[in-house]
Parts: structure tokens; sequence; C-alpha cells
């Protein structure tokens, strides 16, 4: 059901991708918080993009506790045409907002109940309802003041079923081995990688495998894991990556001599290097994950309820302050004799600056981001059964998936 976004009034932006903006919102009648995604149509002569329909499609057959869901639909004015907006519950924090806050402290209690919380929610999917999420990643977990976390962004998503899939899926820092090698028949076990480098990520407030490229990626993996071949990832020899591009030295032992160095806890240590197994045949299953000694010894996980209140932290609060020190540079002023104002340097160039961080919309004119395509990977007509089950209006145009430049690629 579509309601107006005159029912809302708008606040800060919270979070962005390569498939919408989130914005802070207010229901005028309620007074309830909500959390309002912009579903970003790059083209609308390509129409609405499958990523959208996906994710819509997916969260209303996922119906949990620790997922989020979508509470309605509204639409208001854009540049051309109706935007078409997603409403959730409002989430005060999400994890990377969390970990960048360095006046957020972490007690070994609230990372074992966090990540007990995300261990469940993979299990939920992966196992009872049988969905791969595929972009597994700190800023994809939502936390709310109650001690909640809630997995986001299911536009990735899609039902497991043994056949070859998309490659090229998660965020790089989060991508399994198998995905890197560009392996197209991967499993679920895809997200219990993703969900093994978020709990390290709990202890060290930042990512633990920051590649600069694919390639340099899977040689983090292979410094910390040991050399890769087809004893401890079936079907090596025909990745699309050359092994010979690999620079195929390191050891199983140094990952655990990495996590020493900003890990006290030895159960923890034991847990993520059991998670972190190249071979994603004998990688952890969520459900093992959950019955492992980490989570029953001391000190056990906190109760959500008990978890202190913290101050309202986004992934996107850290880029702000680097916008305006760019707007600082790029703006230096002068006050001339009649104290006009004349700038020192011209503007930035068209997508330095103001258009990849536009303000926050109005009712009247929503701004767009610009983005460059990558190849179109598929594209779909959705028959009147499907546009009438997600509540989307009659188009004979078909919806494409197009792979943006962006956060899965990054």
């Amino acid at each position: 059901m579509f309601i107006s976004l005159d029912d809302f009034t708008l606040e800060e932006k919270v979070g962005e991708g390569t498939f919408g903006e989130v914005y802070k919102g207010l229901h005028k009648s309620s007074g309830e918080k909500v959390a309002l995604k912009r579903l970003l149509v790059h083209k609308r002569e390509t129409g609405f993009p499958l990523t959208s329909i996906r994710e819509i499609s997916v969260l209303q057959s996922l119906m949990h506790l620790n997922i989020i869901n979508i509470h309605s639909f509204c639409t208001g004015p854009g540049e051309s045409g109706d935007d078409i907006y997603m409403v959730f519950p409002y989430m005060e924090h999400d994890l990377t907002g969390i970990l960048e806050n360095q006046t957020i402290k972490l007690s070994n209690s609230i990372i074992k109940c966090y990540m007990k919380q995300l261990f469940e929610d993979i299990f939920f999917i992966l196992m009872l309802a049988g969905f791969i999420h595929r972009d597994i990643k700190a800023s994809n977990l939502l936390i709310d003041n109650n001690g909640n976390l809630k997995i986001a962004d299911f536009g990735l998503a899609r039902k497991y079923n043994s056949i070859t899939l998309t490659p090229g899926v998660v965020t790089r820092w989060y991508r399994a081995p198998e995905v890197l090698l560009g392996l197209k028949e991967y499993t679920p076990a895809i997200d219990i990688w993703s969900g093994g480098c978020v709990f390290a990520e709990m202890f060290k407030r930042e990512p633990i495998f920051q590649g600069s490229s694919d390639i340099d990626q899977l040689e983090l993996i292979i410094k910390y894991l040991g050399n890769i071949d087809e004893r401890n990832m079936p079907g090596y020899k025909n990745c699309i990556v050359s092994p010979r591009r690999l620079n195929n030295q390191g050891g199983s032992e140094q990952l655990r001599l990495y996590l020493n160095t900003f890990i006290q806890d030895n159960t923890a240590i034991e847990l993520i290097e059991k998670i972190l197994c190249l071979n994603p045949h004998t990688r952890l299953k969520a459900s093992s994950v959950l019955t492992d000694n980490y989570f029953w010894s001391f000190p056990l996980p906190i109760k959500k309820e008990e978890i202190p209140s913290f101050p309202s932290s986004h992934e996107i609060d850290k880029r702000k302050p680097r916008k305006r020190e760019l707007e600082t540079k790029y703006n230096h002023i002068n006050l001339g004799k009649n104290n006009s104002i004349l700038s020192r340097h011209p503007p930035p160039p068209e997508g330095k600056l103001g258009n990849r961080h536009p303000p926050p919309p109005s009712m009247n004119h929503l701004s767009r981001t610009k983005a460059s395509k990558r190849p179109r990977i598929d594209s779909y007509i959705p028959s009147k059964k499907v546009k009438e089950s997600i509540g989307l209006p009659p188009s004979s145009k078909p919806m494409t998936d197009e792979i943006e430049d962006g956060e899965i690629f990054e």
C-alpha cells in the first residue's frame, strides 16, 4: 500500500549506497521515527531496478524479529516523476558507525550479544528460509538503543538452489575467497565468511582484510591463511583468476598471530579461525557457531535490554567531516573592499563534491546522485501477479538489474 511522502517529515541522511539513499523521518500523525529508503532509478527509461524488486520480494517472505522489515511504501515528487520510498523502522545505529565512534566502548559481553544475534539471523536466512544474503557487512547491520541487531539491505539476496550464481557479489573486504577466485558455484558459506570478518572487526574496530583490489584481497587472505590449492578450495583449477597471478606465500599459523595483536580472548580467536576457513565445505555452519564454547564461557553475552544507549552513530557520519574539509579546501574566501565575497579557488568539478553527498531532499525537489554503470547482468519483466504482490503500478518497461560502481565493489 502506497502513502504520500507528505505524511512524513524528512530529517538528515543516515545512509547511502548504490541502489538507494536512507533518510531519518518522522510520521506526522503518529510521531513514530522511521527510516525512508529512496530507491534510485538512474535511468527511468530502463525501468525499476531488479535489485529493488528483489529486496522487496525477499523482505516480504522473510518475517523475522531480527531482520529489518518493511512498514509500507510511499511516493514523493522527484526530478522526473514520482520517487518510491520504502519505509522501515528507525534504527539509531549501524555497526560501522558504532565501531568508528571511539567514545563508544564495547565490552566482551556486548560483543557476544551482538555476534550471537548476527549468527542467529544468518542461521534463519540460510538454514530456515533458504536464502543467501550476499552482502553481510558491518554497515548493513543495524542496531537500536534496545540492543537489537538487525540485518538490512537485501538487494543482492537470492534463493539458494545450487545453480550457477552471479560472481562479483559481496563488498570486497568481506568477500569469501571462493567468490574472489571467480567460482560461480559458491554456497551459503560465503555469508558465514562475511560474518567471521565482522566478528573480528568487532575487536579491531576496522575491517581486518582491506585489499585495494580483488588480487590484493586474495593475497591478504593467503598471507594469513596459507596457500590456496585444490585440497582446500575444490574447483580451484577451474577458477577465473589465474593462480600464477597470486603470491602464494603464507602460512595457516599467521592468522592466529595476527588476531592475537588485537584480541585477548582465546575462545574468540579459536572461533574466528574456524569460521575463516578457506575450504567452504569445512567452514563452520551458523548452527555450529552458535553452539561454540565462546558463547557459553565467561563473560556470558549481556542481555539486550542491559546494553547502554549510545549516541546515534552511522557510517555516513565519518564522511561528513571529510566533506566539510573538502568544502573548506575548495571554498576559501576573501572579503573585498565592499565586503563582497570572492572565491580564491574555482568550484570543484562536477561529481567531486556536491553531487556525491547531496543535501536531504525537500518535498518539492529531490537531488539525484550520478553513478557510472557496469554492464547489465540481468533484465526482468515482472508478471502482473508479481507487481500486485509488491504494490507496484503497472508498467510495460523492463525492470533491470544494473550493477553500479559503488559499495558492492569496494
